[in-house]
């Protein structure tokens, strides 16, 4: 999870530096969209970056999605806390019906100038890798660790593919509700969808 983390400090340190902010305030795409593929090309686990203004419509992306540009985005969550919290967010799982098997959370972050909000910049990051990390990681003989959003969606396990559907299985137990509501604590648990 360390990987997330220093995928929100590089998003805060790209939407704090000046070109950027410069880029944005004058609606400068091109400019824009060469960070964003600097962005990408440096980050492999990065699969889209994309900025969207004020108001939430989408003005620059990298890749370019198909009818993208002009969709407004303002009702999601992590532009609606962004905006008001001015903290960076990281949201659950959801998959793009343009990259089903890509499975990926945002990690988004302000753009501002002098406390005003210009935008938001978003990271779409890949979380099939961190299956790859998981199943390196053994509890007992058969056990295993996985990974749930906010929401109570795996993101990542070391034995289910996660991708076309978001997988909810998971809410209503006992112990993944104790541990959503901040209650730490250790348990067993058997995933009959594993055997």
């Amino acid at each position: 999870m360390q990987d997330i983390k220093q995928n929100v400090r590089l998003a805060h340190a790209i939407a704090s530096i000046p070109g950027t902010i410069k880029a944005v305030e004058g609606h400068d795409e091109v400019a824009l969209r060469t960070r964003l593929k600097a962005i990408m090309v440096s980050n492999p686990q990065v699969h889209r970056a994309l900025v969207v203004d004020d108001k939430g419509e989408l003005w620059s992306e990298f890749p370019i999605a198909k009818d993208a540009y002009g969709k407004v985005f303002s009702d999601l969550s992590w532009f609606r806390y962004v905006k008001k919290e001015k903290r960076p967010y990281i949201s659950g799982l959801y998959i793009r019906p343009q990259f089903p098997d890509e499975p990926v959370v945002a990690i988004a972050v302000r753009i501002q100038s002098k406390g005003h909000l210009l935008g938001v910049l978003v990271f779409e990051y890949r979380v099939a890798h961190l299956s790859k990390w998981l199943s390196n990681v053994r509890l007992s003989i058969r056990g295993h660790m996985y990974l749930l959003d906010q929401h109570g969606s795996l993101i990542v396990h070391p034995t289910i593919s996660v991708g076309h559907i978001l997988v909810k299985d998971y809410m209503g137990i006992d112990a993944i509700d104790k541990a959503h509501n901040g209650q730490l604590h250790t348990t067993e648990y058997i995933d009959f969808e594993c055997y």
